[in-house]
């Protein structure tokens, strides 16, 4: 296989140019492992988080989201999701996938209300500003889970109607729902 930056030959089945390290194209269409699978979906983000942070140097910012990232991530894991994805001031999160779980509704509802109670808790070092206050949306319903993307986008994460629903309510969700 020719690299299309430098022109050197690489052995077949090479995913970068041995001669400069740029990503090889493939030929063959990316596999995706994936399935259907009913799961609840959650999304939850920092109410306010523009106002937090603004005019704030950015390794500032980050010690202030890193801690409430953390603790939406640890309530989720406590009751046995996935954090799909991390975006700015926000999760995506599936309980119910990779692993089946019989009671996965249930245990995103625990997951947003620990969520809620660890906020309230939440001690930022320096900062003194209004109570730090989430907003969660919650839905359930089949999706198509897998490994999706390609190279280091590639992860595990969910498609589907009921992944758009999560998502709008959470952004109706006033602070502290």
């Amino acid at each position: 296989m020719e690299c299309a930056r430098c022109k050197s030959p690489n052995r077949d089945g090479a995913r970068f140019c041995e001669q400069c390290g740029a990503t090889l194209a493939s030929t063959a269409p990316e596999v995706q492992e994936s399935e259907r699978k009913q799961v609840t979906v959650l999304f939850a983000d920092i109410s306010g988080s523009t106002a937090l942070i603004s005019g704030l140097d950015p390794e500032r910012a980050w010690s202030l989201l890193d801690p409430i990232l953390q603790t939406m991530i640890e309530a989720v894991k406590t009751f046995g999701g996935t954090v799909a994805q991390i975006q700015g001031d926000g999760i995506m999160a599936l309980i119910g996938a990779p692993v089946a779980l019989e009671d996965h509704a249930l245990r995103a509802c625990y997951a947003a209300l620990r969520m809620h109670q660890m906020a309230d808790q939440l001690v930022l070092p320096g900062y003194t500003g209004a109570p730090i206050r989430l907003h969660v949306g919650i839905a359930t319903g089949e999706t198509l889970v897998g490994m999706i993307g390609a190279d280091l986008n590639r992860g595990y994460n969910a498609v589907g109607e009921i992944i758009h629903i999560a998502s709008r309510l959470q952004a109706k969700a006033s602070a502290g729902q």
